[in-house]
Order: C-alpha cells, then structure tokens, then sequence
C-alpha cells in the first residue's frame, strides 16, 4: 500500500455496505494483518456503516437470494447522499474514516454500536455535529505477533 489514503465511495445504501466492508478487510489483509484482526476490520466497518447509514444492515454475508430481478442500484442513496471510505496505513496498522456526505443518520448510534467498535478497534470516535457529516474514525493496530 502506498503512503496516500485508500479512498472509495459508494451510495449511502446498505446494499453498498458490504463493498466497504470487504474493500476495509481486504486492505487489512493486504497490508499483514491475521485473520482476527482483518475479521475485527470488517466488523468495525460494518458497524460504522450501520450508524452512518442510520439503521442496523442485514448481515451481507448470508444476501437474499440473488435469482430475483432487481432494479439497478441508485448511484447515491435514496436522500442523494454518498458513504466514503479512507483508508490510511499507520507503521503498524490502519486509521480507517468513513463519512456520509449529503444527509445525517437517521438516528443517533445504539450503546451497542458503541460496544461493538470499543470491543474491536484500538480506537473510534463518532462524530455527528449539526451542519457537517457524520463520521466515524476507527484505528486498528496489528496484534503483537503480526508485527
């Protein structure tokens, strides 16, 4: 991975949520994070984008059956608004951003939100002032025996 951040945006739509989540994971991945540390990635991730987005996400690992006929997907979400992700490599880890440009969330995130993100992450912090976007910084460290 380069110094510059990662970056990639999607429409604030659960349905794009799994496409941060698994770019996150895979970043996490690529850069020599285990697989409990890529797994604790995809789960911060996934929770950071149920608060931006609002309202808790179907668990995108077990989708709807995918022989129906969908519409094609909107390029933002439903209110015009867009979910961004940056990625930025630390010596021993990632700082992982995500923000929701266009609408607030709907609501503000559950205490279990809260706990999933402490338990997972190294640090996060949600921030949803009026006026600006909300966003959720997440920092994961590498575990000591992936150094």
């Amino acid at each position: 991975m380069t110094e510059a951040p990662v970056q990639l945006s999607v429409p604030a739509a659960p349905a794009f949520a799994r496409i941060v989540r698994l770019t996150a994971a895979s970043l996490a991945s690529r850069v020599g994070f285990g697989y409990d540390d890529v797994e604790d990635v995809r789960i911060a991730v996934g929770e950071a984008c149920a608060v931006l987005l609002g309202r808790p996400l179907a668990d995108a690992d077990h989708d709807t059956d995918d022989s129906t006929v969908a519409p094609p997907p909107p390029t933002t979400g439903d209110d015009g608004s867009l979910l961004h992700l940056s990625v930025t490599l630390l010596a021993d880890g990632l700082v992982i951003e995500l923000w929701r440009s266009g609408a607030a969330p709907e609501r503000a995130p559950s205490d279990l939100s809260l706990h999933i993100l402490g338990a997972v992450v190294d640090e996060y912090d949600v921030v949803s002032a009026a006026g600006a976007d909300p966003r959720v910084r997440l920092v994961k460290h590498r575990s000591a025996e992936h150094h």
